[in-house]
């Protein structure tokens, strides 16, 4: 008998810092659903109305490229986040994701996000929106960079380089090639 939704969810280190009263409140909030292998969860270009929590399987993300290559770009496993970028940007999907064993997600929908967020104190709000929208938009720009370096390599040679006369942190390295996009 597979394991239930609440039981997975208490498995999770992460959820280990919500208490006991938080955790069944999840799960009256978010959905649970159940997918087989090769079910797609999310489709590129699609809008964005859900993000999920993955309890259990395990999930490819992939991205195609300009010449319609599939890329792969990763793996998401048991206690991580799929489909946040979408929720906090309101870009399309930048990546397929399909399942690659039997996996439980609890699903977060777009208006229960809001809700949420409307809950929220302000401040924290408005402070965590600003910086979830800013990695959004740099993690959505490194991965067309990657899609697009796997047909056109040469694009990597076009990545900001560190100057000799001044020194730099690796952020202020960083914020230099987000700023190409």
């Amino acid at each position: 008998m597979p394991a239930s939704a609440r039981t997975l969810l208490d498995r999770l280190p992460a959820a280990r810092t919500l208490g006991r009263k938080e955790r069944r409140r999840a799960l009256r909030i978010l959905d649970v659903e159940r997918l087989e292998p090769g079910a797609v969860l999310y489709h590129q270009a699609d809008p964005p109305e859900q993000m999920a929590l993955l309890l259990s399987g395990r999930l490819l993300a992939s991205t195609l490229a300009s010449d319609d290559t599939s890329i792969p770009l990763g793996r998401i496993r048991a206690g991580e986040v799929i489909g946040e970028m979408g929720l906090l940007d309101g870009a399309p999907r930048s990546a397929t994701v399909t399942c690659e064993y039997s996996t439980v997600l609890l699903v977060l929908h777009r208006h229960r996000f809001h809700e949420l967020e409307a809950s929220a104190d302000p401040i924290l709000a408005w402070l965590l929106n600003i910086a979830a929208k800013g990695m959004a938009l740099r993690i959505g720009a490194m991965s067309q960079r990657i899609a697009q370096a796997a047909v056109e390599p040469d694009v990597l040679h076009a990545l900001p380089r560190p100057s000799v006369q001044q020194p730099q942190t690796l952020w202020t390295w960083l914020e230099a090639l987000w700023g190409q996009r």
